[in-house]
């Protein structure tokens, strides 16, 4: 008995002696966003690579990886469409500007029933593949649209969702477009609001990106997104605040509904589900749909509807 225990006693200290690491071996690889806008002829990527944890300091800013001169394109089955590196420049968060490298083309408008594929090469990379379905259009059709001039009138402002047939989530938003000083504007419509004692508005909530209800799959079926009118009335208000003053000219409440297919909601959802970035956790899945490679290539759609407001709402 007592062998058996130095024994085991000497292969512990043994098996002790290799310093570890929770890091495999690193492999460069390319990193592909690629989200097609279904309701534009315009698409834009991006495209970097991975970096070594172990060069760069994990509490500062990622470095930027962005790779030049990459061969990226799609196919349809008949039409290829190649994509060109340019520079774009966004706004920053905190202010100011940023030079942006994006992968554009101007001609590809997705349409239904189509699979496309993509293909992106760089060399010192392995090529990565990966390919979508066409996304299927939705609509949004108000449930009373006679509320959009008279809200006072209901407690809630209905809208009918009907989904796409191979959409996975959606989002349904209200916007009122209105016209100060010759500038055409639009601000969105919360959900709801909530107020103090004297009724003034502590809080807006806004639409959130809606998992779809298995049971739209049924012919002719749809969901109900309902906005309270409080917050349709106080989102006037606070237009009219803002302008005060000056003449404010209501034109449309449009309504629009963003769809999103199975790629980019999986996506989404997972790299949106877990709190923490600054701890460890063993339970958060990964997600790509990228051969070869890491990142995402999904699909995207919008619809609009819009409805005449009088000029003074």
């Amino acid at each position: 008995m007592k062998k058996s225990a130095l024994i085991l006693l000497f292969l512990l200290l043994a098996g002790c002696s290799d310093d570890f690491s929770p890091n495999g071996e690193y492999r460069k690889r390319l990193i592909v966003y690629a989200v097609m806008d279904g309701s534009s002829s315009t698409q834009l990527f991006r495209v970097y690579s991975t970096f070594s944890p172990e060069v760069y300091d994990p509490l500062k800013s990622s470095p930027v990886t962005d790779i030049p001169n990459a061969l990226v394109k799609i196919v349809d089955g008949y039409v290829t469409y190649q994509f060109h590196d340019t520079l774009i420049t966004v706004s920053n968060p905190s202010g100011g500007t940023n030079q942006v490298r994006v992968y554009v083309n101007y001609g590809l408008l997705p349409v239904e029933k189509k699979v496309y594929a993509l293909t992106v090469f760089a060399p010192g990379f392995d090529t990565v593949k990966s390919s979508i379905s066409s996304m299927y259009s939705g609509d949004i059709i108000p449930g009373n649209p006679g509320l959009f001039a008279k809200p006072a009138t209901e407690k809630y402002i209905p809208l009918r969702v009907s989904s796409g047939v191979n959409a996975k989530a959606y989002l349904a938003m209200i916007f009122l477009e209105y016209v100060v000083s010759g500038d055409t504007l639009k601000r969105e419509v919360p959900v709801l609001v909530t107020k103090d004692i004297a009724g003034v508005v502590t809080e807006r909530f806004y639409p959130k990106i809606t998992f779809r209800d298995a049971s739209t799959n049924l012919a002719s079926s749809y969901e109900t997104v309902t906005f309270e009118s409080a917050a349709y009335i106080s989102t006037i208000s606070d237009i009219k605040k803002q302008y005060q003053g000056a003449t404010v000219k209501f034109q449309r409440a449009i309504l629009t509904l963003v769809q999103f297919d199975n790629s980019l909601y999986t996506y989404y959802s997972i790299t949106n589900a877990f709190g923490g970035g600054s701890t460890i956790r063993l339970d958060e899945p990964d997600y790509t749909n990228i051969s070869n490679g890491f990142g995402v290539f999904g699909m995207m759609t919008k619809q609009e509807r819009s409805y005449g407001l009088p000029a003074d709402l």
